[in-house]
């Protein structure tokens, strides 16, 4: 999904209301001195995801990229447009303004390194080579085996597409993404919906939303959020990008097979 500016969302803004946790975990380890670095750098597709036999993931077609901070061994990734690399304490990154994209890349990684370091969390780091079909088909057959009628996917995620067309069949499925290219095309039988204009009427008609964790990071989770507490919908955010806030938040998140 491209980058929103997250001042034109309504709702809340998961990633801001994180600070507050951050800046207290920070606190009680001892974390933001000057001794302790974060290092967030851009990874090339075969470094973030390897070598999956398909290759229409959008990472591997250049246009998002996977973002990667270091607190020691602890690593946090997330899926992004908008880019940045950094290296300092971790005490300046609390105060960041995320209200620039970038700055909300950074925060992002920042925060699921962080919780991974403290042992709050698993799996913030992608999944590799043929890990995401496999992810893909544990996806359809658990949504199959509790009964769900109506999936939409929030985020066109190729293989989780391909993979509930082809258990739920092509009307029982629904999906929108952000980027100009695929908005309007048929993927498996289904028309890309823009999610700028209708992901209120997605969330009307699915009966389970399955939600890219980068719009966590792009800011474009919180409108539709709202929209999804008002009719009360069921939701899960996938991914490792959302990891750090599904926590904090106690958000459903589906990532299997992360590490």
């Amino acid at each position: 999904m491209r980058k929103s500016v997250s001042g034109n969302t309504t709702g809340r803004d998961l990633l801001e209301e994180s600070r507050g946790f951050l800046r207290e975990l920070v606190r009680r380890k001892g974390l933001a001195g000057a001794r302790i670095s974060v290092q967030v750098g851009v990874l090339s597709p075969e470094e973030a995801i390897g070598r999956p036999q398909r290759q229409d993931f959008p990472l591997l077609l250049g246009r998002e990229v996977m973002v990667e901070a270091r607190l020691g061994d602890a690593r946090g990734q997330v899926f992004t447009s908008a880019p940045a690399e950094y290296s300092g304490p971790v005490g300046d990154i609390v105060a960041l303004d995320i209200s620039d994209p970038r700055s909300r890349t950074i925060f992002a990684a920042t925060l699921n390194a962080v919780l991974r370091a403290c042992g709050l969390i698993e799996g913030t780091v992608h999944c590799r080579n043929e890990e995401p079909e496999l992810c893909a088909a544990e996806l359809a057959r658990r949504l199959m085996r509790d009964g769900i009628a109506k999936v939409g996917l929030v985020g066109l995620q190729p293989a989780f597409l391909e993979a509930l067309a082809r258990s739920l069949g092509p009307e029982r499925v629904r999906v929108t993404d952000l980027n100009p290219r695929n908005i309007g095309t048929l993927r498996y039988g289904i028309k890309v919906w823009d999610g700028d204009k209708r992901n209120g009427e997605l969330a009307q008609w699915a009966d389970l939303l399955v939600i890219t964790g980068s719009s966590i990071v792009s800011g474009t989770f919180a409108p539709l959020e709202a929209e999804l507490r008002r009719l009360k919908r069921r939701f899960v955010l996938y991914g490792v990008s959302a990891a750090a806030v599904c926590k904090i938040f106690n958000i459903p998140r589906f990532c299997i097979y992360g590490h």
